[in-house]
């Protein structure tokens, strides 16, 4: 007598060979995160190389129309050599670069709400409570050409309503133009000295 034997049909993975596939899976992501995070990040450097050649396009525009790169920031009141006048960001400094090249990065409408001209609006300079500052209602304004993508914290405005720049690893934090333009740049005080006689108004 001849017997037959039905061969059983799989329906379903054994739990090794489950196993094998989540392990496969896992590695080609492994590898897939890296490239996709440079390239990411390619893209991002391109960005950011962008913006830095349209600011110093900007500044050489500013150039050619007034015959000066713009202020780092004024500070008429300024005294060389006296470091909490030239240092303290919570005395009533006025508009720095980012302001003042807002005209050339297509932010004339802003740059007219700053009204500039309105600084320091005192002919006693050393009086810091008789300082114009109606320029600052700008502050907080994010502007594309000033901020960079790889930056985590360029998205938080300056907020700080003494005008002190932020603690960062013990020292003074400059926020981004973007977000904030017209946080102070600091400069040494003989450099914001020799700036603010040049550029006073």
């Amino acid at each position: 007598m001849i017997r037959v034997f039905a061969m059983s049909r799989r329906n379903a993975f054994t739990l090794i060979e489950l196993l094998v596939v989540i392990a496969i899976i896992a590695a080609l992501i492994g590898l897939l995160i890296p490239a996709v995070q440079k390239v990411r990040e390619a893209a991002n450097r391109m960005s950011c190389t962008n913006n830095l050649k349209q600011i110093g396009l900007a500044a050489h525009a500013h150039h050619d129309t007034s015959g000066k790169f713009p202020p780092a920031v004024l500070m008429p009141y300024a005294q060389e050599n006296n470091d909490p006048l030239t240092g303290g960001a919570a005395n009533p400094f006025g508009p720095n670069w980012a302001v003042f090249l807002l005209p050339y990065i297509e932010q004339q409408t802003l740059f007219v709400q700053a009204n500039t001209n309105s600084y320091p609006g005192t002919s006693n300079l050393q009086d810091l409570t008789s300082y114009n500052l109606s320029w600052r209602q700008v502050r907080g304004t994010k502007i594309k050409t000033y901020l960079c993508t790889s930056d985590s914290g360029a998205d938080v405005p300056f907020t700080d309503p003494t005008g002190r720049p932020r603690k960062r690893n013990g020292r003074a934090a400059i926020m981004p133009a973007a977000a904030a333009p017209l946080t102070p740049t600091t400069t040494s005080p003989a450099t914001t000295a020799s700036i603010t006689r040049r550029t006073k108004v």
